[in-house]
C-alpha cells in the first residue's frame, strides 16, 4: 500500500509520504492501561447504543456515520479501555432501586410479578425476555425501576411505592440522556411510554432516538427470515452482540419498534402533532411478512393489526387536515367511505386470527373491537371543525352519525361486557383518554345536534352516568389516569346537565322525556320515591357559566395527556389541556 502510495505521489508530483513506523509502547504504559482506574469511566456506558465506523467507504450509511470514531477512541474521557477492563466493568452492578435501598427485595419482587402476570400481556409482551425480577436487575436498572412504577400505579396493595419508583426512573432516564445505552433501556422507555401519561412525550422522544441509534428498523429482513435459513451470528462480545442480533434478537428488536410506531401514533392523535416516524419505511411496509413467520406469536398478530389500524388513521389525519379551525372541505366527502371500507376490512381480517393463548390475557379479545370503535370516532369527528353552531353539512351527516354510534357503542360495550370493564383499569393511558373523548364528544353532540342527528339524549346520558358509577367502585389508586378520567367525566356529567337546562337527569324508561330539578323534587317529596332506578352519579357541581364542550375545536385537543381530567374545560375555540396537576 506503501509503495503504491509513492508512486501516485510521484506521478502527481507532490511530497512523498514519511517513511512508515511503530510508535513505542512502554510497558508501564501498557500495565497502567490494565490497572489503573478510569476514574470518568461510566459504569452505565457500555458504548452500546453508539455507531461503530464504517469498515470501508462503501459501508459509510450517512455522512455522520463517517465522522464517527471507535468509541473508546473517540471519547476523550481517558485512556483506551481495553476489554479486559470493559469486560471487568460491565460485570460490576450497576445501582438501582433495590440496590438503593429504596424498595426492598420483598415489594420488588411483587411488583414485577404483579406486572408480568397482569399488564405485560397487554402490551404485546414488550417485557417478555425477564420474566423475573432477577432477570430484570440483570438487563437495566432503568427497566426495573419502569416495571415497579408502572405495577405501583396499578396494584392497590403497593400505591404507597409509586412516587419512589417514579423519581427513580425519572432520574435513571434523566442521567442517561447524554450516555450510551443498551437495546434494555429503549425497552424500559418503551414501558414508559405505554403506561406514564405523565412522561409519555419526553420518553417516547427518547427511545425514537436511540432505537434509531441502534439502526432496529434494519433487522426485519432477518426477522423475516425462517429460522432454518437465518443466518448465524459469530459475534462475541457485548458490543458486537447489540450490532449483530441473533434471529430471535432481530424480532425482539422489530418488536420494540412497532410498538414505538404505536405510541408515536397514539400521542399524534392525542395531541394533534405530526409523528414522529414517517410512514414510507421498509419495516411497516413488511409487517405482512413479519406476520407470516411460522413462529409468530398472538402478540405479534396484536403488533401488526395495531400498526395497521394506526396506518389508516395516519392517513385520515393526512387526508383531513388538522388544523383548527379549518373546516373539512365537502369536495373531501367521497373519502369518507373509502377509510370507512379500510376500517371494516381491518375488522374482518385480524380479529378472526386472534386465539387464546396462554400469557395473553383477557383484554385483547376486546382490543380489536375497542380500537375499532376508536378509529371510527376519530374518522367522523372531523367534520365537526369549525362548524361552530351551525347545522352538519348534508354530505357529512353519514359520517357524523357514525362518529356519534361509535361514541356511544365505546360506553355500551363496556357496560356490556363484565372481562371489559374488569380489566379496563389495566389498558394503556390511551385507551382511557379515548373513552374520555368519546364522553365528551357524546354530551356535546347531544346540546348542539340531537335533532340533526336524532339522537336520545337519555340513552347517551344513562350510558356514561353508569359507567362513572361503574369506575368509581373500581378499586384503583390515586394516581391512576382512569381516576383522573372519572372524575373529569363526573364534573361533564353535571356541567351538561347545567347546560341542557336541568340540574338532574333521572333514569326514565326509553322515550320519556327528561325529567326538571323542580319537577322530580316535588315528585319525590309528594310520593316519598326515589327516581325509577336510581339517580346516576354525577359528581361534584362545577362552572355551569356556558358549554362544556366546543365543537369548534373536535380535533384532539393539544396536551390531552397532560390533562387533570377532573378540571378540564373546554370554554372556547382554542382550548387546550394543559392543565397542570393537583
Amino acid at each position: 500500500m506503501h509503495a503504491h502510495l509513492e508512486r501516485v505521489s510521484q506521478r502527481l508530483q507532490i511530497a512523498g509520504l514519511p517513511p512508515l513506523e511503530t510508535p513505542a509502547v512502554s510497558a508501564d504504559a501498557i500495565a497502567s492501561s490494565h490497572h489503573e482506574p478510569d476514574h470518568d469511566f461510566d459504569l452505565d456506558d457500555d458504548g452500546l447504543a453508539e455507531l461503530s465506523p464504517p469498515g470501508s467507504p462503501s459501508a459509510v450509511q450517512a455522512p455522520m456515520d463517517a465522522y464517527l470514531a471507535p468509541s473508546k477512541d473517540a471519547t476523550p474521557a481517558g485512556p483506551v479501555q481495553t476489554s479486559g477492563g470493559a469486560s471487568r466493568a460491565r460485570t460490576q452492578k450497576r445501582p438501582d432501586i433495590i440496590s438503593k435501598g429504596l424498595v426492598s427485595p420483598e415489594d420488588a419482587e411483587a411488583l414485577v410479578r404483579f406486572y408480568m402476570t397482569e399488564l405485560d400481556s397487554v402490551i404485546y409482551g414488550t417485557a417478555g425476555p425477564h420474566a423475573t425480577v432477577h432477570a430484570v436487575r440483570e438487563a437495566s436498572p432503568t427497566l426495573l425501576a419502569v416495571i415497579c412504577t408502572v405495577a405501583a400505579l396499578h396494584d392497590v396493595e403497593h400505591a404507597h411505592l409509586y412516587d419512589v419508583c417514579y423519581r427513580e426512573f425519572r432520574h435513571l432516564v434523566s442521567a442517561a440522556l447524554f450516555e450510551k445505552r443498551d437495546i434494555e433501556h429503549v425497552r424500559a422507555l418503551d414501558v414508559a411510554a405505554f403506561w406514564l401519561p405523565d412522561t409519555s412525550r419526553v420518553v417516547l422522544y427518547e427511545a425514537v432516538r436511540r432505537l434509531g441509534d441502534l439502526r432496529a428498523h434494519r433487522h426485519i429482513g432477518k426477522a423475516c427470515t425462517p429460522p432454518d435459513d437465518a443466518f448465524t451470528t459469530t459475534a462475541t462480545t457485548q458490543q458486537q452482540q447489540q450490532q449483530h442480533p441473533t434471529r430471535d434478537g432481530a424480532r425482539d428488536r422489530v418488536r420494540l419498534w412497532y410498538t414505538l410506531y404505536m405510541c408515536d401514533q397514539h400521542l399524534s392523535v392525542l395531541y394533534n402533532r405530526d409523528s414522529l416516524i414517517r410512514r414510507d419505511r421498509d419495516i411497516l411496509d413488511k409487517r405482512g411478512l413479519f406476520l407470516a413467520a411460522e413462529d409468530a406469536t398472538m402478540h405479534d398478530l396484536r403488533v401488526v393489526a395495531q400498526v395497521s389500524l394506526l396506518l389508516c388513521m395516519s392517513r385520515m389525519k393526512e387526508t383531513f387536515g388538522s388544523e383548527y379551525p379549518t373546516r373539512v372541505s365537502e369536495a373531501l366527502a367521497p373519502q369518507i367511505p373509502v377509510f370507512v371500507d379500510e376500517l371494516e376490512q381491518w375488522l374482518a381480517h385480524f380479529p378472526p386470527q386472534f386465539r387464546q393463548e396462554p400469557g395473553t390475557g383477557e383484554f385483547p379479545h376486546f382490543a380489536f373491537k375497542l380500537h375499532y370503535l376508536f378509529a371510527r370516532l376519530y374518522l367522523g369527528h372531523h367534520v365537526f371543525r369549525g362548524l361552530h353552531s351551525g347545522l352538519i353539512p348534508e354530505i357529512f351527516l353519514p359520517a357524523a352519525a357514525m362518529a356519534q354510534e361509535a361514541s356511544l357503542a365505546i360506553f355500551t360495550m363496556i357496560l356490556n361486557e363484565d372481562v371489559l370493564r374488569r380489566t379496563l383499569v389495566k389498558v394503556p393511558s390511551y385507551v382511557h383518554i379515548m373513552m374520555s373523548f368519546a364522553g365528551h364528544f357524546l354530551l356535546e353532540l347531544c346540546l348542539k345536534h340531537r335533532e340533526q342527528l336524532g339522537i336520545n339524549v337519555e340513552e347517551c346520558y344513562r350510558c356514561i352516568s353508569r359507567t362513572v358509577s361503574m369506575l368509581r367502585d373500581t378499586p384503583m389508586t390515586r394516581h391512576h389516569p382512569l381516576s383522573r378520567v372519572t372524575d373529569g367525566l363526573a364534573k361533564r356529567l353535571v356541567d351538561f346537565a347545567a347546560a341542557y337546562g336541568k340540574e338532574v337527569l333521572t333514569e326514565s324508561p326509553p322515550g320519556s322525556r327528561l325529567v326538571s330539578t323542580t319537577t322530580q323534587t316535588q315528585s319525590n317529596n309528594n310520593n316519598n320515591e326515589l327516581p325509577p332506578f336510581g339517580a346516576p352519579f354525577v359528581g361534584v357541581p362545577g362552572p355551569t357559566t356556558g358549554p362544556v364542550f366546543d365543537l369548534e375545536s373536535a380535533v384532539m385537543p393539544d396536551e390531552f395527556t397532560y390533562a387533570d381530567y377532573g378540571d378540564v374545560g373546554f370554554p372556547g375555540p382554542l382550548s387546550d389541556f394543559a392543565i397542570k396537576y393537583d
